[in-house]
């Protein structure tokens, strides 16, 4: 368990934070579904089909134990703002993914002052230290950044032609790096939707103050009589910190009995439960129809459910073992077991010869680690004892939604 490097198994969470085990003993079991089928007159031959269709389970025995000295690292909280879609309203459960038609609801609810038109649709921002902001959206010929106190802000949309996801993307993104009092607390940069492919519409908002206090339910769209652009709670941000065996059984105890995998994938699959569900709600008649509906429900469910990232959820595990091969002048150093899976993987690649990364690197799916879930744990603690011990099972998913 390459004792000799120091290197814990470790836990690796959704948000990046890292839960140390010291274990004792360590099973990595496969299974491959290839069977073998008695065939007549052939005497006694049997023949398989080997589809590569494998069962993987990890048991891992092991201890909880104080830590000696500081854990993880200092990560800033981020978020997402998608202005290319949004969930309908009502019982049409209606899944809009159209760019035009879902930015311009922003302005469907006006009210005016003077001469000058504004959303009544506000979007708030709360920094780790705090400090709340409120932007407003107003529309301008030329698209100009104002603002009215050092916490409220005016984003200027400029209303001439489409008025684009895009456009209020780069409009977000313009006032949150180029005015003094945002810039001190969040960064932004634009990406393309993952979900409806339109391009340059994301916003993701990082806090530039790092630690936990910047996890908070904003941005947040409010006085608004339609649904939001939708998108992400700031979350995911971290400082390092050193705990006992017991916060580490307290932590592993109420994330397992209480946490979910958020994220995109939840959001796409979500979305195509709803178009099905209205595609079988449209297309037929009787008893079809609820189950349509409660198809889309579901999905809409779904999608609510992913919003988010960064969460408490297991999504991975790192093992360390004595690696001889990639040691170079060492006797050893530390390598990770990892699980290679997919297209076009080498002989080499798919064993220790191509395992090139050490065993501290950040977890980044399958290449440092192994990516998948915990779905049983057992905590046991003897009085007198200043330890721990657990058994855990670990189950290898390559796409946990």
């Amino acid at each position: 368990m390459a004792a000799a490097n120091g290197v814990p198994v470790r836990l690796v969470h959704d948000s990046g934070a890292l839960t140390e085990i010291n274990a004792i003993s360590m099973t990595l079991t496969t299974q491959r579904k290839t069977g073998g089928m008695p065939t007549p007159f052939t005497g006694g031959q049997r023949v398989g089909l080997d589809l590569n269709m494998n069962k993987g389970i990890v048991l891992i025995n092991g201890v909880l134990t104080d830590d000696r000295e500081l854990i993880g690292s200092h990560i800033g909280a981020k978020a997402e703002i998608d202005f290319s879609f949004r969930l309908g309203q009502g019982s049409s459960l209606s899944f809009l993914g159209v760019d035009n038609a879902n930015v311009a609801k922003l302005f469907s609810n006006t009210y005016f002052v003077g001469s000058d038109e504004f959303s009544q649709t506000t979007l708030i921002l709360t920094s780790t230290d705090d400090t709340t902001f409120e932007i407003k959206f107003k529309k301008l010929s030329s698209g100009t950044l104002t603002n009215t106190t050092n916490t409220d802000y005016t984003i200027g949309v400029n209303p001439t032609g489409s008025l684009t996801s895009a456009l209020f993307a780069t409009s977000l993104t313009n006032l949150i790096n180029n005015t003094s009092q945002l810039a001190a607390k969040f960064t932004a940069a634009i990406s393309d939707s993952v979900v409806t492919t339109e391009a340059s519409c994301v916003v993701t908002i990082t806090q530039d103050i790092t630690g936990e206090d910047g996890n908070n339910r904003t941005p947040r769209f409010r006085k608004t009589l339609m649904s939001p652009p939708q998108g992400t709670a700031f979350s995911g941000g971290l400082t390092v910190s050193k705990k006992s065996a017991g916060d580490k059984a307290m932590d592993l105890y109420g994330v397992l009995n209480n946490s979910k995998k958020s994220g995109i994938g939840k959001a796409l699959l979500g979305a195509g439960m709803v178009v099905g569900g209205v595609a079988i709600t449209g297309a037929s008649f009787g008893t079809a129809t609820p189950v349509g509906v409660g198809v889309a429900a579901a999905g809409v469910g779904l999608m609510m459910d992913g919003a988010g990232h960064g969460s408490d959820y297991i999504v991975g595990i790192q093992i360390p073992y004595n690696s001889t091969i990639q040691a170079g002048t060492d006797n050893f150093v530390a390598r990770n077991f990892i699980m290679p899976t997919g297209f076009g993987k080498t002989t080499k690649s798919k064993g220790s010869a191509g395992n090139t990364k050490a065993a501290g690197a950040i977890f980044d799916g399958n290449t440092t680690g192994i990516k998948g879930t915990v779905n049983k744990l057992d905590i046991t603690y003897e009085g007198g004892e200043n330890v721990y011990s657990i058994v855990m099972q670990f189950v290898p998913v390559d796409r946990l939604l």
